[in-house]
């Protein structure tokens, strides 16, 4: 641990009891640490982001590589022909994605599992593969926080018109109100690892609606405005999706709790927050 002057006992047992608890994680965030236990008016909100935080979901390179392992060994058994199929990146645009990243890890283990098949780095270029002799195409993305992307992808699958195409959907992770969305509206969907929403879906009675309501009260002391994203979008994380989930030292989807990765507090001045979040406008 670092040379942190900390107010009080209880103040670096809370940071070394979790820092024990989600090792990879926060390592070297001691600092992040002891800024979320001051932002807490009480002892409840910092029981509540205790839990959450212990109840993280960090995949490091060892548990993604298992991931991507088990999503070649699908791909693989839906048994398309070769030449017939590709994986495609739910990405529609020229930004940097996640889904690209996937996509791109996917090769050697497709390879190796599968054979040659063709990678598309963006879906709007789907239809141009289509008039080459492809038939299947399987979109990959590594995290599913409301479902309304791949929803969204689907409904573009639909427009493109492409007849006797499939389309199969292959997510890394997710969150299983996610999950049920895009089944509901006839996506076929491979989720390896989906998750409850961090406080909904884990708290009863007077015990969720007194976590509702502290964690609101923590989100009101973020700034409520960095650059041109609102905070008001994210709040329990976008799409109220609640999630507890990042890769380790990688970009943190914004539908995780904002208070562990906004970077300004309430007056502007700046936080070091446990998880590093880039996007553009903010």
């Amino acid at each position: 641990m670092s040379s942190i002057k900390y107010n009080n006992r209880q103040e670096f047992d809370w940071v070394l009891s979790l820092l024990t608890k989600q090792k990879k994680m926060l390592r070297g965030h001691d600092q992040a640490l002891v800024e979320l236990y001051r932002i807490c008016d009480n002892n409840f909100q910092r029981i509540l982001l205790k839990d959450l935080i212990v109840r993280f979901n960090c995949f490091d390179d060892e548990v993604y590589n298992m991931a991507l392992l088990d999503l070649s060994s699908h791909i693989s058994s839906l048994g398309y022909k070769l030449d017939q199929t590709a994986l495609v990146a739910v990405c529609h645009d020229s930004l940097a994605d996640s889904s690209q990243a996937v996509l791109n890890d996917l090769k050697v283990y497709v390879q190796r599992d599968y054979g040659s098949v063709k990678f598309i780095n963006r879906f709007d270029k789907i239809s141009k593969y289509y008039n080459t002799g492809i038939r299947h195409f399987i979109a990959v993305d590594e995290f599913c926080g409301t479902g309304q992307t791949l929803c969204n992808r689907y409904k573009n699958f639909i427009n493109y018109h492409l007849n006797n195409a499939t389309i199969d959907f292959c997510v890394i992770a997710g969150m299983k109100t996610a999950e049920k969305r895009c089944i509901e509206q006839g996506l076929n969907l491979y989720m390896i690892y989906s998750m409850e929403r961090g406080i909904s879906d884990n708290y009863t009675g007077d015990s969720l609606l007194r976590s509702i309501s502290e964690m609101q009260s923590i989100e009101l002391k973020l700034a409520e405005k960095i650059n041109e994203t609102e905070l008001s979008g994210y709040y329990f994380g976008y799409g109220r999706s609640e999630s507890l989930y990042t890769r380790l030292d990688r970009n943190v989807p914004n539908n995780v709790f904002p208070v562990f990765w906004w970077k300004k507090n309430r007056d502007n001045t700046n936080r070091v927050p446990i998880l590093d979040r880039v996007q553009d406008g903010y």
